[in-house]
């Protein structure tokens, strides 16, 4: 009868320290978690740099990344999402195969349930960067069609 105590106690206590992690881990935001809420869809604009970005390259960066913020409530809602990577690291290379990548980019992809569905390579972001207009028109064209008209 006391051994049986004694496991119901530890059963008891393994139980309770299990819940108090999982709730504070779940209150951190820790990846897992977030990884856990994906959302069944949502829009992703990649930029593609190299090491050493030029001055045309930092306005790309710069008004790709306004393109991006002119739709406050879909980033607020996690159906936008801006990402910078840095296409020569190793770690990157499925991008540069995926995306046939040869420079500084654009990517505005589609996923649906966590699966990259369709995307739009904007090649053209180099010869349009002197027009901030124009340029902001061409990167906003494809996401607000991937959002759906927003």
């Amino acid at each position: 009868m006391r051994l049986k105590r004694i496991i119901q106690a530890l059963l008891l206590a393994f139980v309770t320290v299990t819940l108090v992690v999982l709730v504070i881990e779940n209150g951190r935001g820790t990846p897992g978690a977030a990884a856990e809420k994906r959302l069944p869809h949502q829009v992703i604009v990649f930029f593609f740099h190299d090491n050493n970005r030029c001055e045309a390259c930092e306005r790309i960066e710069r008004f790709s990344r306004e393109a991006v913020e002119s739709f406050p409530e879909a980033v607020k809602e996690g159906l936008l999402e801006w990402r910078e990577v840095n296409r020569v690291w190793p770690e990157n290379e499925h991008y540069v195969r995926q995306f046939h990548l040869v420079t500084q980019t654009v990517v505005v992809a589609n996923l649906h349930d966590g699966r990259m569905t369709e995307w739009r390579t904007l090649d053209d972001v180099l010869n349009r960067h002197e027009n901030r207009e124009a340029f902001l028109a061409y990167i906003q064209e494809p996401i607000r069609a991937y959002l759906g008209g927003r």
